[in-house]
């Protein structure tokens, strides 16, 4: 993940996609990897076909990890002592990367809705800006209320370096 960081700019936190919510994923890659491998006899006294499906269904298994693994790795938000960067990879061929100022934050919250969602404690992390004309939202976050506690805290630092930077030049 390639940043175009300005001069003073520093990285304070990436925060990804809670790794639990791949669950489904991870199950089938199980699925694929083991049941190979409990018929691997049967499969390959059945001759050129069984050992195919042997191959294809380990194959079809790493290339669901590698993908999770991807799209896990190029998801992220990324909190600067400048500015948050929202980075939401689509497809192999599609991102869009959105960049907020701190100075032109608004309002920060999140939201915690479902079962699965309040027994894990992950959910979404919402940023509007001021105006509203661009809003950030981050998915299935870890902890999402801390990670909201923390982006406030960057949000005061910032605001409290610059209310001391202008009170230099007065």
């Amino acid at each position: 993940m390639r940043l175009n960081l300005l001069e003073n700019e520093k990285v304070i936190i990436v925060v990804r996609r809670y790794g639990l919510t791949y669950f489904w994923h991870g199950l089938l890659i199980f699925v694929l990897i083991v049941t190979p491998f409990f018929f691997m006899f049967w499969l390959f006294s059945r001759g050129w076909w069984g050992i195919t499906l042997f191959s294809a269904s380990l194959a079809l298994a790493l290339l669901i990890l590698v993908r999770v693994i991807y799209f896990w790795h190029r998801n992220a938000f990324v909190i600067t002592n400048q500015k948050i960067i929202d980075i939401y990879q689509v497809g192999s061929l599609e991102k869009t990367v959105t960049e907020v100022h701190l100075d032109k934050i608004h309002h920060v919250s999140y939201k915690i809705k479902g079962l699965f969602p309040t027994i894990f404690c992950y959910g979404t992390i919402k940023i509007q800006t001021v105006g509203g004309d661009t809003d950030l939202e981050f998915n299935r976050v870890k902890n999402p209320a801390k990670a909201q506690a923390f982006i406030s805290a960057v949000l005061q630092n910032h605001q409290r370096q610059k209310n001391d930077s202008n009170a230099g030049i007065v």
